[in-house]
């Protein structure tokens, strides 16, 4: 019997006996598609192969790419995969000084500066292996590389296994994919995602690759089971029904967190979480970790929805959460990198505002920045030095001591220095120590310029 095998990102590189695939309707592919949406049933191959195509994807395009292949996989059919071998392609350019070497080796390490040929992220050995482990994939062995030889490239085989869990993450992610239900295009968000949403999904499906359910908690399932429901109710949805459908019984009370899940979606489950996080800006927190102290109040929310999953479950969340009045979030995941992003969205605007001289605009900015009570490290700092250059030195200094106790030793030292010379000012005895607003990252990532 003649094997049904795959090529998945063909290229330039048709190969016979495949069915070539590829996104790209320029090149001669039989079936134009994408590697994380394949338009084909389950098991419908003997054989998959990517050959220097996840390297193009990113991480949570590769993710999805892997259980698609898995779902295509007949049960025992083989995936084999090449992409560059990041520590040995590292290691051979600090070895070599040769400038055309090198520059080989950078095209190599980072593709080519042309539409969809550049590289989104090298997966080393180990992280590929966990990868393909979580997808479902066992017997993942290394062989010798057969293309691009002239450059270090890394070749895995693995072989597909059954697992209901891994069948019910591969349909969970296809069902976000197909019907667009978490906006994940901030790579930030993606990977947050997969830990705040799918290694929930994951324990509760005992799928490979699942990190260690908590034994000692009885409630811990539906705990878990919430948090994935407040961060992102219409994936968590499809995933119930997707666990549903497999014979899966999510924390036990399958059906009721899919029928509360069902009521979070039509009453905007997501818009009341921003309508909180808004709330949160104006009025901040003493708790150390706003995105902590908002997921608590969602999940017991959520929790008590399951409570009583009937006719009471929606009259929960609208006695209980604020309505949304704000813009529409869209599907962007209430994840922690989800508010980071905003924090960093509200100084950026701060820091403009002070640019431009509207110093109470900025101050504004930076005081909701700190208020989410997430990466506040920056609006402290930026609001404390502007405070100072405003004469308003007692806020400055409650802004720097704040500051400090989330720094690290080093950049703690230089924000109690600041601190230290405002009060000079202050007294009289030494000129403002900075008047300029405060870089993203400075003191971290950068020194000022």
């Amino acid at each position: 019997m003649l094997l049904r095998r795959l090529n998945v990102g063909c290229g330039g590189l048709y190969r016979e006996g495949f069915i070539n695939l590829d996104r790209d309707a320029r090149v001669p592919a039989d079936v134009v598609a994408d590697a994380a949406m394949l338009p084909f049933d389950a098991a419908a191959f003997d054989a998959v192969e990517m050959i220097h195509v996840l390297e193009h994807l990113g991480p949570r395009d590769a993710g999805d790419a892997l259980s698609e292949a898995w779902r295509a996989l007949a049960p025992g059919g083989e995936l084999v995969l090449e992409t560059p071998d990041a520590e040995a392609s590292f290691r051979r350019f600090l070895e070599n000084p040769a400038p055309a070497a090198r520059a080989g080796l950078l095209s190599w390490i980072f593709g080519l500066d042309a539409p969809g040929w550049g590289h989104r992220l090298l997966f080393p050995e180990a992280l590929l292996r966990h990868l393909l482990e979580g997808a479902g994939f066992v017997d993942v062995r290394r062989e010798p590389q057969r293309f691009h030889l002239y450059q270090p490239g890394l070749r895995l085989a693995a072989r597909k296994a059954l697992s209901r869990g891994a069948a019910v993450i591969a349909d969970t992610r296809r069902a976000v994919r197909a019907g667009d239900l978490a906006d994940l295009r901030s790579p930030r968000v993606a990977l947050d995602f997969e830990r705040s949403f799918l290694d929930v999904a994951r324990t509760l499906e005992d799928a490979p690759g699942a990190p260690a359910p908590d034994r000692g908690d009885r409630g811990a399932p539906a705990r878990a089971a919430a948090m994935a429901i407040v961060a992102a109710p219409e994936a968590a949805l499809a995933w119930l029904r997707c666990s549903l459908e497999r014979g899966g019984n999510p924390a036990g009370r399958g059906r009721d967190l899919a029928r509360v899940a069902e009521v979070a979606v039509a009453l905007d489950l997501r818009g009341r979480m921003a309508a909180l996080e808004d709330d949160l800006l104006q009025r901040g927190t003493s708790a150390p970790d706003g995105h902590a102290l908002l997921m608590e109040g969602g999940v017991g929310v959520v929790l008590e929805m399951l409570d009583d999953p009937g006719e009471a479950c929606g009259k929960v969340l609208r006695e209980r959460l604020p309505e949304a009045v704000l813009p529409p979030r869209g599907r962007t995941p209430f994840c922690r990198e989800a508010m980071v992003l905003d924090v960093e969205a509200l100084h950026g605007a701060g820091t403009k505002a002070w640019c431009a001289g509207d110093l109470e605009d900025a101050d504004d900015c930076f005081r909701k920045a700190a208020h989410l009570g997430v990466a506040s490290l920056f609006p402290l700092w930026s609001r404390a030095v502007l405070a100072g250059v405003r004469g308003r030195t007692d806020l400055a200094d409650a802004c720097y001591r704040k500051a400090a106790g989330l720094a690290d030793e080093g950049l703690a030292s230089r924000l109690e220095a600041e601190r230290t010379a405002l009060q000079k000012t202050r007294e009289g005895a030494g000129p403002v120590p900075r008047s300029r607003p405060v870089a993203w990252g400075e003191g971290m990532f950068h020194e000022p310029v």
